[in-house]
């Protein structure tokens, strides 16, 4: 019975200290920004540094005096801790360590934090240097405030203000930057959350190049030309060209990382399709896509043979080469006439057969093609001139530019003349009356000749002023249609010649309006030129058509 005792009584000495709380404890107050004490309710949560298990965290709330109190902590001598505290939005902690007795002591300031600030827009760009602008945010206490401000990997940046400015950003790199508002009080206070931007700095590519199309040629040397590309970003650009005799140009006979237009390329073969192609590049290294065109040479002497419209007969020649210098089918033009492949003097051997267009045909892939039907259209003949000249005017209705076919304007005429006049016996009975009578009727000849004479001028000055008010409708009808290279054409061969016959005098309201009309598509033809000028990029070209269009427009003023 007493050995059972002791054994009891010794488990128990053993399990005491097994049994028995953590000793460690912290302690302190709670205070607000301002110095005063938090009062009741606030909250406070302290959890240990290097502890695992239980005992590592513990919480509790002020009493009506702001202190708290937690114990029952894991806390080791000298042990850190960290104490954090809250109450109606203000939010504070406090680290420290703990004596030699596993006690700790710790005050808790607890702030309010300003709101957010707002950030400026940072789009996506090729802008290499940025303006970063923001708004701080506002502090509900009224304490003094202040920015903190940080860019990709810089160093924050206290007390910044806004706007700041960043430069030599690197194209294709992406960039974050971040502004939170603080507050300060006697050296103490807290901050809002980090409002954060990312923007890149983008680069777009070159528009593509614009070939000239190189036409089969006979020749061993070509000279490649294209319009280059045009970088919406404004950087600088240069024209990378291939050349090959492969269509997937895997087998390069020339090529260069900047060339310019008219490149020349010598040394080429007969019989040979060759294949180009180029594109733009910027100073980035960003490119457009491949323009590419290809062309075929052949140098055999050409089997000429005469269209049969233009007068018949046959030329002779024939294949040298010992070789085919084209393909059965092959089509092209040589000057005014088309290419046709085939065996033309049997010698085994396919060449190409030339057959000039006629003169108001052209050739176009290989095939005449009709230029322009010209069709005349010719205004009534005038009264028959004194001089035994009648005239008229005729136009071609289809603007072909060409007068294989124009009707004559001019022919001659039998002028008009007073019928016989009867002279009564009576006036011819004495000499001196008879020579009154043939004076009389020559004035009267001589009157009705001028009369003829001026209503033939203002009959013909009408005609003119008819022709001149349908020019300009027919100018009127290729500017609406869009057709400027033509209505260009009408106005110097057709228009302004019928302008400087008609005389218009300005004073004419009549005459007034045709010369307004005029001068109104003479500017619409400008300002058509000048939008070509500044997409081809030539400064002197635009500055030249920019004059002529603020010429044209005084005139307008001049005729309103």
């Amino acid at each position: 019975m007493q050995k059972g005792v002791v054994w009891v009584l010794a488990l128990l000495l053993f399990a005491v200290p097994v049994l028995a709380p953590f000793t460690g404890t912290i302690e302190g107050y709670v205070y607000f920004l301002n110095g005063t004490l938090a009062g009741s309710s606030a909250s406070v949560n302290v959890s240990l540094a290097s502890c695992s298990g239980s005992g590592c965290t513990g919480n509790t709330t002020t009493d009506a005096n702001s202190y708290y109190v937690i114990a029952n902590l894991n806390l080791a001598a000298n042990g850190a801790l960290t104490a954090s505290g809250g109450k109606n939005l203000h939010h504070g902690e406090n680290t420290t360590t703990a004596n030699a007795y596993q006690a700790a002591y710790a005050n808790i300031t607890i702030c309010r934090p300003p709101s957010a600030p707002s950030l400026g827009s940072t789009p996506s760009n090729h802008d290499k240097n940025r303006t970063l602008s923001w708004t701080s945010g506002t502090d509900p206490s009224g304490f003094t405030k202040y920015d903190v401000f940080q860019f990709a990997a810089n160093a924050s940046i206290i007390s910044a203000t806004s706007p700041r400015n960043v430069s030599n950003l690197t194209v294709g790199d992406s960039y974050t930057w971040r502004v939170s508002t603080c507050n300060t009080l006697n050296g103490r206070g807290c901050c809002s959350d980090n409002v954060t931007q990312t923007f890149n700095v983008t680069n777009g590519a070159p528009s593509a190049p614009t070939l000239v199309d190189q036409d089969n040629t006979g020749n061993d040397t070509v000279s490649l030309n294209w319009t280059s590309g045009t970088d919406s970003d404004g950087d600088t650009t240069h024209d990378e060209l291939q050349f090959s005799a492969t269509s997937d140009f895997s087998d390069l006979i020339d090529s260069s990382s900047s060339a310019s237009p008219l490149y020349v390329i010598s040394g080429l073969t007969n019989t040979t399709t060759y294949f180009w192609r180029v594109r733009t590049c910027d100073q980035y290294s960003s490119c457009s896509n491949y323009a590419t065109d290809n062309f075929t040479i052949y140098t055999c002497i050409v089997l000429i043979t005469q269209n049969v419209t233009s007068g018949g007969g046959g030329g002779g020649g024939g294949s040298t080469c010992g070789a085919n210098e084209c393909q059965m089918g092959d089509r092209a033009c040589r000057g005014n006439s088309k290419l046709v492949c085939g065996d033309y003097n049997n010698d085994a051997y396919l060449e190409f057969k030339a057959e000039a267009c006629s003169p108001w045909e052209k050739c176009q892939n290989g095939n005449c093609v009709s230029a322009c039907s010209e069709n005349w259209q010719c205004s009534e003949w005038s009264v028959c001139a004194i001089t035994g000249i009648q005239h008229r005017s005729c136009e071609d209705a289809n603007y072909c530019d060409t007068k294989a076919v124009k009707p004559t304007e001019e022919r001659a005429c039998i002028p008009f003349t007073e019928a016989p006049v009867y002279i009564p016996p009576l006036l011819v009975s004495s000499p001196f009356l008879a020579v009154n009578a043939i004076l009389l009727l020559a004035i009267l000849m001589l009157v009705a000749q001028v009369i003829v004479l001026l209503l033939i001028i203002l009959l013909g000055r009408r005609i003119e002023l008819m022709h001149v008010s349908k020019s300009l409708r027919q100018m009127s009808e290729l500017l609406r249609k869009g057709d400027f290279v033509q209505a260009d054409l009408f106005r110097t061969q057709v228009l302004e010649p019928r302008i400087a016959r008609a005389v218009l005098d300005e004073r004419d309201p009549s005459h007034r309006k045709l010369l307004r009309t005029f001068v109104e598509q003479k500017l619409a033809l400008a300002r058509h030129y000048l939008k070509l000028a500044e997409k081809s990029g030539d400064k002197g070209k635009v500055a030249s058509w920019r004059k002529r269009v603020d010429e044209i427009v005084k005139l307008t003023e001049r005729y309103a």
